[in-house]
């Protein structure tokens, strides 16, 4: 039998932030929706693993677990991982990955690719984003940024987006603070915006931003670094940008029926994918 288990939340660190809890209350919708054609059963303990079933693991910081992969991997009959966070790139998660006969992860780096048994999968979308308009009615705001604004190019966006009327921001002091927004908040924010700009998250050009977009039915307008995004996904109909200033370019160019073809592009084109990643699990696991 097909078993899945959330084991995210072991070893969180006593202080700080907990991103073990985050992963499992913001990206259990996303796992969800990428196993939906997987025949599994959902379980709460490890005790509640039999001999040669196929395990299917969800999990953060784990360069941290290895042993206690080593022990499942004696129990089941085949071992797989989704591996949430390790934005950094900097855990030293290969020897861990060995015992896997196969692993998801976002935030690929040179140190992931041209390793067969590791697959890209987007960080999705969080927990609680809904889209609360239907496509045919009228979005209010031609473009939004909700978040830190960390780092130059983020501060670079919101000085020449601002120049654009129609806009909506929404800046938090810290990640995770009690300014940030909840899910439910932006989703309604997002469903009424046009074009979304998609900066680099802080440690990796990846971030949830780009298919909460998507997911909403908005036009992503992406930063550009490393040419990331263009390695990873093949005619993407979604605008990529060296700097700011071409996004704003971008948007001022665009008339009502560019947008609404771009829009229906996008829609198509997500959904397309999200498709594959599907059908991606279950080829691997379900052969």
């Amino acid at each position: 039998m097909i078993k899945l288990y959330w084991n995210t939340t072991s070893h969180d660190p006593i202080s700080g932030f907990q991103w073990g809890k985050y992963h499992a209350n913001n990206s259990d919708a996303w796992i969800n929706l990428v196993l939906e054609k997987i025949n599994k059963q959902n379980i709460q303990s490890l005790d509640e693993i039999k001999k040669d079933d196929i395990l299917i693991i969800v999990d953060c910081d784990v360069d941290k677990k290895i042993e206690f992969y080593k022990k499942l991997k004696i129990l089941c009959s085949k071992l797989y991982l989704i591996n949430l966070g390790d934005e950094s790139g900097q855990r030293s998660v290969i020897k861990t990955y060995d015992l896997f006969d196969h692993v998801w992860r976002s935030y690929i780096n040179n140190h992931h690719k041209n390793i067969n048994k590791i697959t890209f999968l987007p960080a999705g979308y969080k927990s609680g984003i809904e889209k609360t308009t239907n496509d045919l009615e009228k979005r209010n705001y031609k473009w939004a940024f909700i978040g830190t604004a960390h780092k130059a190019s983020r501060q670079d966006l919101l000085y020449h987006f601002s120049k654009i009327k129609g806009g909506y921001v929404h800046q938090t002091k810290k990640f995770g603070d009690k300014t940030s927004m909840s899910s439910g908040e932006m989703g309604k924010i997002m469903s009424s915006t046009h074009f979304i700009p998609c900066p680099n998250g802080f440690y990796h050009p990846e971030t949830y931003r780009l298919y909460e977009a998507l997911e909403l039915g908005c036009i992503p307008i992406v930063e550009s670094t490393y040419e990331y995004y263009k390695s990873i996904f093949q005619n993407y109909p979604f605008f990529i940008v060296e700097k700011w200033a071409d996004g704003t370019k971008i948007i001022e160019e665009c008339g009502d029926e560019q947008i609404l073809n771009k829009r229906e592009l996008c829609k198509k084109w997500w959904k397309e994918y999200k498709e594959k990643i599907q059908q991606n699990f279950l080829k691997i696991i379900a052969k």
